[in-house]
């Protein structure tokens, strides 16, 4: 093997051996390529140790929803998060309030309209609560690229986002950015393609829901709270149609959310 290769090779392998930082318990990596990505932006979010020192959240706002004929409804929108198993969005307008989210197996999710609630049968929720760990994952990693113990992810470099150059081993130079990185994300009956920009930073989480079209989850409009650069914009779209457009004006980290925070 040349000189320069196998100065490469052992580069690649402390890489890949060295202590890692606490946030990556719950993240393995095909390829050094997407650790590389991954360590970088965290580190433009706000750093490992404030992302590790992650543990809740509340994001408040308005969120611009369809209805069952595709008008746009706007309403009041509150977002928990309890990591590790842990997710309720409220939706309030009206006398209306919808909830969807989980907490461990339990699904939380119901319509209230006046006096009258209504919830998924029975044999729907398995498969729900199944969807809303993946709801949350994928708020997560979009995020912050954040992961919790409650679905490990798996990350690999994906091949049509361009080569990484080879000069620096380890930095972010590594990365060729005239092609934004790409990752492919999965875990068990859970697969994504996370996008990012030149510094890393997620814009885009893609997925398929069932045989729907393809959905696209998009992070803009991030700013500084509590040392870490939140999305205060987060617009999904199925079909190049927009079906919910969140607008956050508050977000708090770290509150003190119990799980009496989580229940029907």
């Amino acid at each position: 093997m040349p000189h320069r290769a196998l100065v490469l090779a052992i580069a690649v392998i402390i890489l890949a051996v060295s202590a890692e930082p606490a946030g990556q318990r719950y993240a393995t990596f095909g390829d050094p390529h997407s650790q590389q990505v991954f360590r970088a932006g965290r580190q433009q979010l706000g750093g490992e140790a404030s992302i590790e020192d992650l543990r809740a959240f509340v994001m408040k706002g308005l969120a611009r929803t369809t209805d069952e004929r595709g008008a746009p409804v706007a309403r009041d929108v509150e977002i928990r998060v309890l990591l590790p198993d842990r997710y309720l969005r409220i939706e309030t307008a009206d006398g209306f309030e919808r909830r969807t989210g989980f907490a461990g197996g339990e699904l939380l999710s119901e319509i209230r309209i006046g006096s009258s609630v209504e919830r998924p049968p029975r044999d729907l929720v398995v498969p729900l609560v199944r969807a809303e760990r993946f709801r949350l994952a994928r708020l997560l990693l979009g995020s912050m690229l954040a992961t919790s113990s409650d679905l490990w992810l798996s990350f690999r470099w994906a091949a049509r986002s361009g080569q990484m150059s080879r000069d620096v081993i380890g930095t972010v130079s590594a990365v060729d950015t005239g092609a934004p990185p790409v990752l492919d994300v999965a875990a068990r009956d859970f697969f994504s393609r996370l996008y990012l920009n030149s510094r890393f930073v997620p814009l885009r989480v893609d997925y398929e829901a069932g045989e729907q079209a393809a959905v696209s989850m998009v992070f803009d409009d991030r700013r500084p709270v509590e040392g870490l650069l939140w999305p205060h914009r987060i617009t999904t779209k199925r079909g190049g149609e927009t079906i919910d457009d969140l607008f956050l004006d508050e977000i708090v980290v770290n509150p003190p959310l119990t799980g009496d925070d989580f229940v029907r």
